[in-house]
C-alpha cells in the first residue's frame, strides 16, 4: 500500500498487484484484492463484487482485463469473515451462504473500499464504480442506492427482489433502487 492509504481495522485484506509485485496487508474483516497497471496518470477504479463462488480465476481474469484497459480494481471476498466459499455442489448450502451475508457488512466494506481508493494518489477519485455478478449484482444495486460518490454501478444477473427480507437482508435491491445515487 502507498504511504497514508491505510484501511480502518474493521475492513479487509488487500493484495495489491502493481508492476508484477504483490504485497499483502492484513486489516481484519472481509478481504479484497487490488489490481492496477502501473500507468502514470490516476486511473478510474472498479470495485468488483463477485458471484456466490467468491474470488476465483474468473474474477482474477476480470481484474487483469480491467487493468489492461487502464482501470484499477478491488475484488471483495465476502467469505473472509466466515472461513470460506460454500460447497458449490450443494444448492441448500449456497442459499444458506447467500442468506448469511449481511447486506450492511458488505455495503460497509464497499464504502470502506471507496474511501480507500479515494485516498490513493494513483486513483481518480471521481471515477470509482462498482460491478457485481450474481449476488454481487444485488450488492451493486444496493451500493448505488446507498453509497455517495460512485460514478456508476453495473449489475450482472443479481437478485432484484428478495423472497423475504430479514435483519441481514433488510431491503430488496428493487426497493432500494428508488434511491439510486449514480447511473
Amino acid at each position: 500500500m502507498t504511504a497514508g492509504s491505510q484501511l480502518p481495522a474493521s475492513t479487509f485484506v488487500a493484495r495489491e498487484t502493481i508492476l508484477n509485485s504483490t504485497t499483502t496487508s492484513m486489516q481484519g474483516g472481509s478481504a479484497g484484492s487490488v489490481f492496477k497497471d502501473a500507468a502514470g496518470d490516476p486511473s478510474p477504479a472498479v470495485i468488483i463484487l463477485p458471484a456466490v463462488a467468491g474470488l476465483n480465476s474468473y474474477i482474477d481474469r476480470m481484474s487483469d482485463s480491467l487493468a489492461g484497459q487502464g482501470y484499477a480494481s478491488v475484488a471483495l471476498d465476502y467469505y473472509a469473515r466466515s472461513g470460506g466459499v460454500p460447497d458449490l455442489g450443494d444448492r441448500a448450502k449456497i442459499m444458506a451462504a447467500v442468506a448469511s451475508l449481511s447486506d450492511r457488512d458488505v455495503l460497509a466494506d464497499v464504502a470502506a473500499n471507496v474511501e480507500f481508493l479515494k485516498s490513493r494518489p494513483d486513483i481518480d477519485s471521481r471515477r470509482i464504480s462498482v460491478m457485481g455478478f450474481c449476488v454481487g449484482g444485488s450488492f451493486a444495486i444496493l451500493a448505488a442506492s446507498e453509497i455517495e460518490g460512485l460514478a456508476c454501478a453495473i449489475a450482472f444477473y443479481g437478485t432484484i427482489r428478495y423472497g423475504e427480507t430479514s435483519d441481514r437482508k433488510p431491503v430488496s435491491p428493487h426497493d432500494a433502487a428508488q434511491n439510486l445515487k449514480c447511473p
